[in-house]
């Protein structure tokens, strides 16, 4: 299995990157990845998202040392639902430690576990976002009015998270793909001419050229720049799993 990733501010931002990614191992052969887009109407909405990557890290590596003492193998979906919950409630306490203002928490995210043995895997999007998972595009738009997660956080947790409706479960998974909704931004960036692009979202996100790289996104995304003359006008994170 490998993993690829990218993380560009777009031209819009000067100061931060409001996005955020992380992926990490959360069993001996499960893998958590997730991508955070903080809230651009918010206040230091780059915090919070930044926030969350690191919370999330923090619980798959608790969660590993679980599973290897115990040699124990949890699948996808309930391994997906433990991880939402634990990072709800961590999110909250922490919120409410640092006395957060609800425009300070105000953040998507989408996280998946992959199980590189089974095959499996388990999806869930809060807010709006792109999911690709073996050529499927699974997109998620709320018209730049997304559900931020920082609007729940004095709901139940196991009902809020119980109860979401945007999740998507996956067996036989070959190319999983998450992606913060920057990446529909690419515009030009100059006024020089450059030949016409191909689909980008095909592209970045089922395309296998550079496949055997380590970093594929990465030269993708400066291939678009220097080849099609297209730059991404909003933030981007992409994680890509290939198995």
């Amino acid at each position: 299995m490998k993993i690829f990733s990218t993380l560009h501010i777009g031209s819009a931002h000067q100061n931060h990157c409001e996005d955020y990614l992380v992926h990490a191992p959360i069993g001996t052969q499960q893998h958590l990845i997730a991508v955070m887009d903080g809230c651009s109407m918010g206040t230091d909405s780059y915090f919070v998202a930044t926030l969350t990557g690191k919370l999330l890290r923090k619980i798959a590596w608790e969660q590993y040392c679980k599973s290897f003492a115990e040699q124990a193998a949890y699948d996808p979906p309930f391994l997906l639902d433990f991880t939402a919950k634990v990072l709800f409630q961590s999110l909250k306490t922490t919120v409410q430690t640092l006395q957060l203002k609800r425009e300070e928490t105000l953040h998507t995210l989408i996280l998946g576990i992959i199980d590189e043995h089974t095959k499996n895997a388990a999806f869930l999007c809060i807010g709006d976002g792109l999911i690709c998972v073996n050529g499927q595009f699974h997109e998620f738009d709320h018209d730049n009015r997304p559900d931020y997660l920082g609007y729940h956080l004095h709901e139940n947790v196991d009902h809020y998270i119980d109860n979401h409706p945007q999740k998507i479960f996956i067996e036989q998974l070959q190319d999983a793909s998450i992606s913060t909704d920057g990446i529909y931004s690419f515009r030009p960036y100059s006024n020089k001419r450059f030949p016409n692009p191909p689909n980008l979202l095909h592209y970045l996100l089922t395309d296998r050229q550079l496949v055997d790289t380590n970093n594929m996104l990465d030269r993708k995304v400066k291939d678009i720049h220097a080849e099609w003359g297209l730059a991404p006008f909003d933030d981007l994170g992409i994680i890509r799993v290939t198995l």
